[in-house]
């Protein structure tokens, strides 16, 4: 494929990612119809199919470029020379920050991810590792530049997401911001890696 080509084929993908995310604000996702998608998107249906195969191939490429934007951007503390406390607590409030930015697409990536095959359970699956493999990887170094810091297990590192996942989604459930959890998962995360 040439760059060209290439090119147009992001192009596209990303349009559809517009039309996507206008079609669940118009209708919700259940309702929410490649046609609803494509018109937001301004294309055909073809260039819809020539990208996605399916309305839950392109959802599930757009969790998945959602989280790997958020990610980013939290791992971006993690690499940092902060200290721990005050890296935990920038990566958690920014983390928590973007999800009550978009709290429609919080909830539709909190409930609808594991509703649409095994694609998105192993999006969401995915997603769960890369934040725990951040959190083990940022409390290692971490403890090596200070003795206070207990680097966290992976399966502690796990432990831990999982649960901040959990309770996201029953602050979204709520309608409660996620930006009130920031303590409590602060707290927690804090608790378990002091030395």
């Amino acid at each position: 494929m040439t760059v060209a080509v290439e090119q147009a084929d992001q192009g596209y993908r990303d349009r559809i990612h517009d039309g996507f995310v206008a079609a669940v604000r118009e209708k919700g996702l259940a309702r929410a119809q490649i046609a609803d998608i494509c018109r937001h998107a301004r294309i055909s249906k073809r260039s819809f199919y020539e990208c996605f195969p399916t309305k839950e191939a392109a959802f599930a490429e757009l969790c998945a470029a959602a989280s790997t934007a958020t990610f980013d951007a939290v791992a971006a503390f993690a690499a940092s020379d902060l200290p721990w406390a005050d890296m935990v607590d920038r990566a958690v409030d920014l983390y928590l920050q973007a999800l009550d930015d978009d709290p429609l697409m919080a909830a539709v990536i909190s409930y609808d991810m594991a509703g649409i095959g095994d694609g998105g359970a192993d999006a969401r699956r995915e997603a769960v590792d890369r934040y725990a493999g951040l959190l083990a990887a940022a409390s290692r170094a971490a403890s090596r530049r200070d003795p206070t810091v207990r680097e966290l297990s992976a399966d502690v590192a796990l432990l831990l997401v999982g649960g901040i996942g959990e309770l996201v989604d029953q602050a979204v459930a709520a309608g409660r911001p996620a930006a009130e959890l920031g303590p409590v998962v602060k707290s927690v995360i804090g608790a378990l890696s002091r030395a």
